[in-house]
């Protein structure tokens, strides 16, 4: 049986209103999806500053040494200072390439 012209407009503005809702709970969802996904990266970030960076050559024990105090230090780790005698040398400079191909004189 066809429906009438009535019930085919409020069958679909029921359609309309129950579309514009999902519509909305999607764009609260992407929303929460997008800040999710920047949260994840600056966590990534950090993290790989952490493991990749300059002070990640560092060890476990070597941090634990460094940042506690002397009294904290186990008894064969030498805390006194030594000094080391290194021979001194010159180290000749060579020219760079700009410097002796625009010196030398044009011929």
């Amino acid at each position: 049986m066809p429906l009438s012209s009535e019930e085919t407009i409020h069958l679909l503005l029921k359609t309309n209103k129950e579309q514009e809702e999902t519509i909305q709970d999607l764009r609260t969802t992407v929303k929460e999806l997008r800040a999710t996904i920047a949260n994840l990266n600056e966590t990534l970030e950090e993290l790989k500053r952490k493991l990749f960076g300059a002070s990640s050559e560092r060890t476990c024990a070597q941090s634990d040494i460094n940042t506690g105090s002397e009294d904290q230090l186990p008894a064969d780790v030498a805390t006194e200072e030594t000094e080391t005698t290194v021979k001194e040398h010159t180290r000749k400079r060579k020219k760079s390439l700009y410097v002796q191909i625009c010196m030398k004189p044009c011929r």
